[in-house]
């Protein structure tokens, strides 16, 4: 199985044990979209160009692991082939990133989500694996498993990377660099933020 993600970051107000306003943020990611499935290299490439056309992210990254670097020239040719700016920007600057020969980093890194979610930081909107998965079981099942079994744990392992770019998220809003960003499409920003959002699924 191969998975990908799509976060969007942002910032939420803290509250005291009172529930009033701390006067202090947390940055939060908001799981927009969990894609998990088999693939062949050609397939694998044009899954990651579609999750970006869809998603508009300001940058893609993909573990260096496996030969997943061979994709490179086929996620070009497959991003070229949309004729869209943003996507071709994107796709020939992927973020690749080395995983750490640390003994049990995975298990570390997928351990390290734990206090993202307990504390908020890290939610889920309740249609990010659809239309494969209409139900978030698959995504519960795996985080239960993935610190005590060496299987069922696809989406945690590739969710422990994208505390990551939370930094760097936090730099764009703080500063309103709204360069550092693809503007997200009102519909995108609807479902997590509307209640009262109509289309596809709504809340997180």
């Amino acid at each position: 199985f191969c998975v990908g993600s799509s976060v969007m970051w942002g910032e939420e107000d803290t509250y005291d044990a009172q529930g009033k306003k701390t006067g202090f943020k947390k940055t939060v990611g908001y799981v927009r979209k969990l894609i998990r499935d088999r693939f062949n290299p050609f397939t694998a490439a044009k899954a990651i160009v579609d999750l970006v056309l869809e998603e508009r992210p300001f940058i893609l990254g993909i573990e260096d692991a496996g030969g997943s670097k061979n994709l490179e020239p086929t996620i070009h040719a497959e991003a070229y082939k949309t004729q869209d700016s943003h996507v071709i920007n994107v796709c020939t600057h992927i973020n690749w990133i080395t995983p750490s020969n640390q003994f049990d980093a995975k298990k570390i890194r997928m351990g390290s989500l734990i206090p993202w979610v307990e504390e908020g930081r890290m939610k889920f909107a309740n249609f990010c694996l659809q239309p494969k998965y209409q139900s978030m079981y698959i995504l519960y099942d795996e985080f239960e498993r993935c610190l005590s079994a060496h299987h069922h744990d696809d989406m945690p392992d590739n969710l422990g990377y994208q505390p990551l770019y939370a930094p760097q998220a936090t730099q764009a809003i703080v500063e309103n660099n709204i360069d550092m960003f693809y503007r997200v499409d009102q519909q995108g920003w609807s479902q997590l933020y509307d209640e009262n959002y109509q289309g596809g699924g709504k809340g997180v």
